[in-house]
């Protein structure tokens, strides 16, 4: 009998509410498919371990929860069949399918469609699934060129486009605007003042910050890279940049959709230009303030000293699971294309385990002696 994996997916929490497609329609649909295999095949079809469900994921990454505990599970033998309503609940992306056709082969695993009627097992499964692979991935492309065209249009109308709304600012009803929030507007204020007028650099006036009790959104503290990240907002002035990351590119090669400008925004501006261009002065003249104690309290000490099977080296990362609770880990940059099912490494446990062999090696005499001679050999030959 088949040890089946039930795998259910919603791109984003709200879909999860809707009631067509939803989570619990998924395993409906694939649990009437079980059962009618079972009467097909008096009962001797297959029977389900365990139903994996990533609610609120999209399918851009095989990097979530639930599917690292399948693949988990696959490798340890106690699922050998995958179960979903279509292929694109597990993935739209040809790369990520080719590394689990390779995985699920490595582990005589296989997987079934029940909507699309695909079934691994067979030759012909394996040959129809790769048409309708290609047509997911130009599915999903296409929906990200329609959202970046409709990203561009609203931003140049001077609507909000999305993403996290700049502290000191809270979300309407209308669709594209912000308002500005009045109590946050006076602390945001005296804020500008504390960096130009008593500090005079970012560190110190997150210090003086903190003293006040001011703190950010979800009650989080003010850093020195989230205070310049929002003094360098111009949303904060009325103002809404499109297209930033082109800015260092050649504008007249762009099509117009991408060159960077900046338009006027329809929400309210929270502080005075002159005041927004003078803190913004302040923090690029005194850039090299900054950065010394942004690296002396940098958390990922091993940032680039760790690398992963294939060479690509680590950095550090945090992120806020749906508890409040801050999670630091090392992983590939977001941009790196590495293929090696490196997702990423709980930062406390490695650099504890890095610590405790550093500690080996400075507690052994030879080592230490080792050292030393390299140390003073070198010294000796850099002499004039």
């Amino acid at each position: 009998m088949k040890k089946l994996a039930l795998y259910l997916r919603v791109s984003t929490d709200e879909q999860a509410k809707v009631e067509e497609g939803s989570i619990k329609n998924q395993e409906e649909s694939l649990r009437r498919y079980v059962e009618g295999e079972n009467l097909k095949h008096s009962g001797k079809w297959g029977f389900i371990v365990d139903v994996y469900t990533d609610d609120g994921y999209s399918a851009k990454s095989l990097n979530r929860p639930a599917v690292r505990k399948l693949l988990f599970d696959i490798s340890k033998g106690r699922v050998d069949t995958v179960m979903i309503t279509e292929i694109s609940r597990l993935s739209r992306l040809v790369k990520d399918w080719i590394d689990l056709r390779a995985f699920f082969q490595e582990h005589q695993a296989s997987f079934i469609s029940a909507r699309q009627s695909f079934d691994t097992s067979s030759a012909m499964g394996r040959a129809m699934l790769n048409f309708a692979i290609e047509f997911s991935q130009l599915e999903r492309e296409q929906t990200a060129e329609r959202v970046k065209i409709s990203y561009h249009a609203r931003a140049s109308r001077g609507l909000w486009p999305g993403g996290p709304i700049p502290w000191g600012y809270d979300p309407t009803d209308r669709p594209g605007h912000i308002q500005l929030n009045a109590a946050k507007q006076i602390i945001g204020k005296e804020i500008f003042d504390i960096l130009l007028n008593q500090a005079g650099y970012a560190s110190k006036a997150v210090a003086l910050i903190q003293e006040r009790g001011f703190r950010r959104d979800r009650n989080l503290p003010w850093d020195e890279k989230s205070l310049c990240r929002w003094v360098r907002s111009r949303a904060l002035i009325g103002e809404s940049n499109i297209n930033q990351k082109n800015r260092k590119k050649d504008q007249a090669k762009l099509p117009e959709s991408e060159r960077c400008k900046i338009v006027k925004a329809v929400w309210e501006p929270l502080i005075e230009k002159e005041i927004w261009e003078r803190a913004n002065a302040l923090l690029n003249d005194t850039h090299h303030r900054v950065k010394p104690a942004h690296w002396k309290y940098n958390e990922y000490i091993l940032t680039k000293l760790l690398e992963c099977p294939k060479g690509t080296r680590l950095v550090g990362g945090s992120g806020w699971g749906r508890s409040g609770i801050k999670y630091a880990s090392y992983k590939h940059r977001d941009k790196a294309k590495c293929g090696c099912h490196v997702t990423s490494i709980p930062a406390p446990k490695i650099e504890a385990a890095v610590i405790k062999e550093l500690r080996r090696l400075i507690e052994s005499k030879e080592i230490i002696e080792q050292l030393t001679q390299k140390a003073n050999d070198e010294f000796k030959n850099n002499q004039p």
